[in-house]
């Protein structure tokens, strides 16, 4: 490799970073404007569904409007977990905030936790003493508010998902799919409540006890999910596949010695060891290391740091 070439390749490196920092925070703008969307129309589906479920005698219509709640909380994790990432490091968070996100969300799974316990209690309860025999049966509006609800999810699905594939962001990705959960269990809702039109008032128990599972699940993921970024979790073999193959493909001059990966917050801390099967000068092994760092960053794997070593070949 000629070490011309390899100065050129990190000429223009400022600009790159700009455009980069640019094309971050556009994405990041967007991101922003779709969860605040999310939690807004989230807040006003649970708050239909609280007061279709009580005036349409629908225990099970109640209990999603919790877990339409528990989506607003979710959604604000995704919204700070965002303005967050956009905080540069201080003097106080030298590497960044990224992990509060994960502290925050952890809260979170334990209200959801709560939440699940509460709903599933009061379904078992209903289910022993059968006291839903005695009570009224479900209306059309719980019928309506829940075929609305169904509807309303897909389309947050639909456009969440777009959105995260434009912007690359995982977090998005995953409430995208949450949506799409949503959906189903609000379906599961709507056979509920016609079964207990039809008179079988035991389906509107059930399908509210199935909300309590559905709700303990996210609470379930959204723990581990944040425990795996507070205890330095590797990101995983895929990760590490895309970089050896990256540097392969780019970098034949090097060896690949070893590739650490740590999932920090959001974002993903990268160290990478090469032996070099050339003696190259200081200068060299820099511009050598900055293209590196280039090309990986390239790969918008949301990696925050990248840390280059290069050794001499043994």
């Amino acid at each position: 490799m000629k070490t011309h070439k390899l100065k050129n390749s990190t000429k223009n490196k400022p600009a790159i970073n700009k455009q980069k920092n640019l094309k971050l925070k556009r994405h990041s703008d967007i991101a922003l404007k779709i969860s605040i969307s999310n939690i807004f129309l989230n807040i006003v589906l649970a708050s239909f569904k609280f007061l279709a479920g009580v005036l349409g005698n629908s225990y099970a219509l109640v209990a999603d409007g919790f877990h339409s709640l528990s989506d607003v909380f979710i959604g604000l994790i995704v919204l700070f977990g965002i303005k967050i990432s956009k905080k540069p490091p201080d003097e106080k968070y030298e590497y960044g905030y990224g992990k509060v996100e994960s502290i925050s969300a952890i809260l979170l799974s334990f209200i959801l936790f709560c939440v699940s316990f509460f709903i599933g209690f009061q379904a078992i309860v209903s289910l022993k003493n059968k006291t839903y025999l005695s009570g009224a049966v479900p209306t059309t509006l719980a019928l309506i508010v829940s075929v609305v609800s169904i509807i309303f999810k897909i389309f947050m699905f639909s456009i969440t998902l777009i959105i995260s594939k434009r912007t690359c962001l995982t977090s998005l990705k995953a409430d995208a799919w949450h949506q799409l959960s949503d959906a189903l269990s609000s379906l599961g809702i709507f056979v509920g409540i016609v079964g207990a039109i039809l008179g079988l008032e035991i389906m509107d128990i059930l399908a509210s006890l199935l909300i309590s599972l559905i709700i303990l699940k996210v609470a379930t993921s959204i723990f581990i999910d944040s425990e795996k970024k507070l205890t330095d979790h590797s990101a995983g073999k895929q990760v590490k596949e895309i970089i050896e193959k990256c540097l392969t493909l780019n970098f034949s001059n090097l060896i690949l010695k070893s590739i650490k990966t740590k999932v920090s917050g959001s974002f993903i801390d990268l160290n990478i060891e090469l032996f070099c099967c050339e003696n190259l000068k200081l200068t060299e092994i820099y511009s050598l290391t900055q293209k590196i760092k280039n090309k990986i960053f390239d790969l918008n794997l949301k990696i925050k740091i990248c840390n280059v070593f290069i050794f001499p070949k043994m």
